[in-house]
């Protein structure tokens, strides 16, 4: 994805469609790396150039599931910015740096603000508006559900880094805890492409993380992995 030793590639996310591949960019000079970019590049390694502009540092890309869009957070305003391979941007406020999470229909999508609001963002009327929560709660990370039922999303613990799992429908109702009681730390769900199970990382006490698969027809969780950094299903 890059064409030279200097320059850095990162949280690569291939099109839905198999035809782009978006990544973050950074040049390396002197060990100082530059602000992230975001570019587009061909499987093939073709490089088509940067999505953000001179003044933009932009992480975190998240193809729309018909890969007419790509969303991207932009850090020096802190916005969620969508891309839709046009001239102009639109963009949504109080981004936490999080991977955003689509609608399966890629007509919304869902966000954390730093504070750990969750936001529901609507494209088409370019308007947002917050989600019913816990009580009191901060939300870390969120996944909508391929088939558009379900919401997972992390709690994350005031005064520690516990994160608990969580399962709710979009108007709040149907609340479920995922997560054992006695859990250290769950994070980062990933839905099956199925909807019928979640993969997750499970923190322990010596900083490792362990991945977990959870059966929601059963309720049955078991670990499939140890000293893992990131989960992804195959299609």
């Amino acid at each position: 994805l890059v064409d030279s030793p200097d320059v850095n590639a990162s949280a690569a996310a291939w099109s839905p469609n198999g035809t782009l591949i978006a990544f973050e960019r950074r040049i390396i000079q002197d060990r100082i790396s530059s602000n992230p970019a975001i570019w587009l590049a061909q499987p093939d390694g073709t490089s088509f150039g940067p999505v953000t502009e001179s003044d933009q540092r932009g992480i975190a890309p998240v193809w729309s599931p018909d890969s007419s869009k790509l969303a991207f957070t932009e850090t020096t305003s802190q916005t969620v910015t969508v891309y839709a391979f046009t001239s102009a941007f639109q963009t949504f406020a109080e981004s936490s740096g999080e991977p955003v999470t689509w609608s399966p229909d890629s007509t919304a999508l869902l966000y954390t603000s730093s504070a750990g609001q969750l936001w529901h963002a609507e494209l088409a009327s370019d308007q947002r508006g917050g989600l019913p929560l816990l009580p009191d709660s901060r939300i870390g990370q969120v996944a909508w559900s391929p088939n558009g039922e379900w919401v997972v999303l992390v709690q994350l613990a005031e005064s520690t880094a516990m994160g608990t799992l969580w399962r709710m429908r979009l108007d709040g109702s149907d609340l479920q805890q995922l997560s054992p009681p006695d859990t250290v730390s769950d994070h980062q769900p990933i839905w099956s492409p199925d909807s019928q199970q979640i993969a997750f990382l499970r923190g322990g006490n010596d900083g490792t993380n362990t991945a977990w698969v959870l059966d929601l027809m059963s309720g049955a969780q078991h670990m499939v992995f140890e000293d893992v950094l990131q989960v992804a299903w195959l299609p």
